[in-house]
Formats: C-alpha cells, sequence, structure tokens
C-alpha cells in the first residue's frame, strides 16, 4: 500500500468521520486500489447494512467477495463542498442474509458430489431390474439431485435410466394452508411406471409428509412395481411411518433449525446449510 493511499485512508478514519460509520467499516472497504484484494483482513464477517463514508475520487473501493457473497451498491446521497462525501450502503442480497442467520455447514460442493456419487452406485448395484429402473425428483430440489444421479449412473455403467418429474403440490397434506389458490406444476415422467422401480429423490427428508403426498401422486399415474427413496440429508423428526433406501448424510437437527440445500441450478453455491428459522 503507498504511502498516499494510507494517507488517504487515514484522513477517511480520522476527519469529519460521519455518525454510523464504523472504523471496521472503513478498515475494510475504504481502500486504494493498489491495494491488492487478497490482503483484505479475512475476518471481514458480512452485515445487512454497513454504512461507509468515503472522500469522493480519492479513495476507491474494493469489495472482498466473502463466503461468495457479492453486495450490492446503492449511492444514498452525495453532500456539495471541498469534501465530498458519498454514502454507500452495502446491501447484501439473499447469500448473506442466510450468512447473518447463526448456522453451520454440513456439506459443501465436493461433499454433495461424494454423497451423491456414492447414492447412485448404491441405487444401481442394489435395484435387480435394472431395465426397469425410474428416477423421479420431487419439485424442486428433488429433480436437480435425480439429474445429477441420473448424470452419474450413465458415467459409470453407460446405461441411460429414465427421470422423471413428480409435482406434489394438490396432494400435500396443509395446501389449503398455505395458499387459497395453489401453484400447480407439471408432473413428466417420461415412461408408463406401471411395473417398474420408482426411485423417488428429494433433497430434505423431513417429518415424511412430503414422501406421503409424492407417493400419493404417483400412483395416481400407475402401479409401479417398488417405490424406493433417495435423500441427500436426513435430519429426522418423522411423524409418518417411512424411511428411506438411499441417503446420503444424516443429521441432528432441533424444531428451530432448517435444513437449506443451496444448488448451482439455481443460482446458488452448491453447500448444504442447517440455519436458524
Amino acid at each position: 500500500m503507498t504511502q498516499s493511499a494510507k494517507r488517504r485512508a487515514h484522513n477517511v478514519k480520522g476527519k469529519n468521520h460521519p455518525v454510523g460509520a464504523s472504523s471496521a467499516c472503513d478498515e475494510t472497504y475504504a481502500r486504494d486500489l493498489s491495494y491488492r484484494n487478497e490482503d483484505i483482513a479475512p475476518t471481514y464477517r458480512p452485515k445487512r447494512y454497513a454504512l461507509c463514508a468515503l472522500r469522493f475520487a480519492t479513495v476507491s473501493l474494493t469489495i472482498r467477495k466473502p463466503c461468495g457473497i457479492v453486495p450490492k451498491i446503492r449511492v444514498i446521497t452525495q453532500l456539495p463542498g471541498n469534501w465530498q462525501f458519498v454514502f454507500l450502503a452495502l446491501e447484501l442480497g439473499g447469500d448473506a442474509r442466510m450468512a447473518e442467520k447463526t448456522g453451520r455447514q454440513i456439506l459443501d460442493a465436493e461433499g454433495i458430489d461424494e454423497a451423491l456419487d456414492q447414492m447412485a452406485s448404491s441405487i444401481y448395484e442394489m435395484v435387480d431390474d435394472k431395465d426397469n429402473l425410474v428416477l423421479v425428483g420431487i419439485r424442486t430440489g428433488g429433480v436437480y439431485l435425480a439429474n445429477r444421479i441420473h448424470e452419474m449412473i450413465q458415467a459409470k455403467t453407460g446405461q441411460d435410466v429414465a427421470v422423471g418429474i413428480l409435482d406434489i403440490g394438490l396432494y400435500r397434506d396443509d395446501w389449503t394452508n398455505l395458499s387459497t389458490n395453489p401453484i400447480v406444476r407439471s408432473t413428466e415422467l417420461p415412461v408408463p411406471i406401471d411395473e417398474r422401480v420408482v426411485v423417488l429423490v428429494d433433497d430434505v427428508f423431513f417429518t415424511g409428509r412430503t414422501v406421503r403426498a409424492a407417493m400419493d401422486a404417483l400412483i395416481d399415474f400407475g402401479r409401479p412395481k417398488r417405490i424406493e427413496l433417495a435423500i441427500l440429508v436426513d435430519r429426522g423428526h418423522r411423524e409418518f411411518p417411512v424411511c428411506a433406501n438411499y441417503v446420503g448424510i444424516t443429521v441432528a437437527t432441533t424444531l428451530d433449525e432448517v435444513v437449506n440445500v443451496y444448488m448451482k441450478e439455481a443460482g446458488e453455491e452448491d453447500r448444504v446449510m442447517v440455519e436458524e428459522k
């Protein structure tokens, strides 16, 4: 960092510091462009809003990307005079709001791939009637996972397993409480399911009510030979007598927590988080 840059940063910290702007904010964001991004303190913790005062046209802004979060910068106001301050509110997007919550990451992208790879191998090995195997993803997260498992099975064995999409909107036992106009999306089954081994795929296994609804919806389309269940995360707290045949990871949770599966297909960075409601 050049001496001139240090003086400029000092001016922002030491002079005309507006109420509400913290020194940590200055240290993190009031940076000269010559100050390399990787040198910014790694202890930065994102907040919903950070109010910073920067000397206009003298101190430039370098933003470190914390935990895959890209802040949105919104100019609130600009004051006239020799010392022109631009007040910036760093309004963090949806991912940052998640970062505010107390939570823990239980799977990263590599962990998700490893879990799905193991599940794909187990499904193909355990199903005896492989020619009649059908993967059916429960909207929405289950669809992404079913497609990934399909690709893994195809890469391992060369067999192109049928993949379908199941919407359970009208089969939920709480849909009347959610909305008077429930969103109904299409169910897409590429082949008849009669006398086939259907593996339902979903991201999180909780009370079992989603699986119950999925089986009701599936049976309206035919009579499968067998229905099995593949789950990425089993978090417990079952309310129905159902269990999974294939599980990526089992995690202990409380009823005050929620398990969120973020996937690149939905524009997120692959990860699984246990967070507060």
